[in-house]
């Protein structure tokens, strides 16, 4: 569920629910995998990009990665 708000938080995914089933709630990925950008899901989730892990963010190409790479 985190996972999930925070997805939701980016704008990448929203809920469906239908008015008689709420529990049974589906999520749509509305991020195009060959566009979006991985930068902002790394930093939210895995490594928040500072001072000490900037040659990592900077030699590992991490703010150059699309979903599509990593899918």
């Amino acid at each position: 569920e985190p996972v999930l708000e925070t997805l939701s938080a980016l704008d990448w995914v929203h809920q469906l629910s239908e008015d008689d089933a709420p529990d049974d709630a589906r999520y749509v990925l509305l991020a195009d995998p060959d566009t979006t950008r991985l930068e902002p899901l790394v930093q939210q989730l895995l490594l928040e990009h500072g001072e000490s892990v900037d040659g990592l963010w900077k030699k590992g190409g991490l703010s150059l990665l699309i979903v599509r790479d990593v899918l």
